[in-house]
């Protein structure tokens, strides 16, 4: 319980550092568009007042069209600090937003009031494909994100939620192509995370996952080559199929205690993985389900399981298996669910 504990201040310490740091990082990015604007804005000013002071002296048409040409690029940088206009419908209890009309400036933020009422939620596909948004602040309030709400986001390296935020389900592909993501926090509420849901973000380094999550959906790390951590809620009772496939990187492996399914090509392609250990409780373990994990050493099976299927522990040709109760293989295991050039080793008593 007290190692538990730790592990929990441990990862809320690394939240809060990652927040901190995202925030600096916005701001840093805000400051600078600014300055760059107000430049702009001068620049613009001085040329707009040479090129219509010289086109009044010389009277000429050619330097007329250079006065209107100037005239339009000021314009055009006046227009940088128009801020994104958020669209918003609504639903039994607040507001969602559902679409964001951007000029020239990126949406900083989302704030937590509109006319007296609660921003409950972001809605599908609210800002699929938006450019130029580096670090969005979401309010406490929301409490869903939409399917591919931020899908295809590839400036996007991050969300920014406070320690206390209401967010509990995230949609199937919400992020999946934000490939410059680097990580990803969430409140304590989170239950759900969808199908797909960081797909192919490939720089993502750490995914802090609250303690109340239940639901990972298929292939929810999947490609997430960089991804060195990841927590998951002894609440989790099913891993999904290629849920964390080809994240490369990961290295360390803690499965919740309760745990009792561990679905096709869960961890294939693990590569980094060097020890695996499998609860007590987990009675299915699935095709290929750690296939390629190349580096493991040690596999510690503290169950009695009663599915392995073909190919589970396949290319994990330098690993020693080990089982704390099953005395010799059972019925329901594939014949081929162990890689030939593995040491597997049954107990002595079951």
């Amino acid at each position: 319980m007290s190692a538990m504990t730790d592990y929990a201040e441990q990862i809320k310490i690394a939240c809060d550092g990652e927040r901190q740091r995202m925030t600096e990082i916005d701001k840093r990015i805000r400051d600078g568009a600014r300055v760059r604007a107000i430049t702009g804005l001068i620049l613009s000013a001085v040329i707009l007042i040479i090129a219509w002071s010289v086109a009044g002296v010389m009277r000429q048409k050619a330097v007329y069209i250079v006065a209107g040409i100037a005239s339009g690029l000021a314009a055009l940088l006046c227009m940088q600090f128009i801020p994104a206009k958020l669209r918003y419908v609504k639903v039994d209890g607040g507001y969602i937003v559902y679409g964001c009309i951007k000029v020239l400036r990126p949406c900083r933020s989302i704030p937590a009031m509109r006319r007296s009422l609660p921003v409950i939620g972001i809605a599908d596909g609210a800002f699929e494909g938006m450019s130029k948004l580096y670090y969005l602040t979401v309010p406490a309030t929301v409490r869903i994100i939409g399917k591919r709400a931020f899908a295809d986001c590839r400036d996007l390296r991050g969300l920014i939620l406070p320690c206390d935020s209401a967010l509990s389900d995230i949609g199937d592909e919400c992020f999946k192509g934000c490939v410059n993501m680097t990580a990803f926090f969430a409140g304590e509420e989170l239950r759900n995370v969808g199908k797909r849901c960081f797909d192919g973000c490939n720089v993502l380094k750490r995914a802090y996952l609250s303690n109340k999550i239940a639901i990972i959906g298929d292939g929810a790390f999947s490609a997430c080559g960089n991804l060195d951590e990841v927590n998951l809620s002894d609440k989790v009772m099913a891993l999904p199929k290629s849920g964390f496939s080809g994240c490369c990187n990961l290295k360390q492996l803690i499965l919740p205690t309760d745990l009792d399914r561990i679905d096709t090509e869960c961890f294939a392609y693990c590569s980094s993985l060097t020890e695996i250990r499998i609860p007590s409780k987990v009675t299915y373990i699935g095709q290929c389900s750690f296939k390629d994990c190349s580096s493991a050493r040690n596999i510690f099976i503290d169950s009695k399981p009663q599915f392995i299927g073909d190919g589970a522990f396949r290319n994990c040709k330098v690993a020693t298996l080990r089982f704390k109760t099953v005395r010799k293989a059972l019925n329901g295991w594939n014949g081929q669910c162990f890689d030939s050039r593995m040491k597997v080793i049954y107990a002595e008593k079951a």
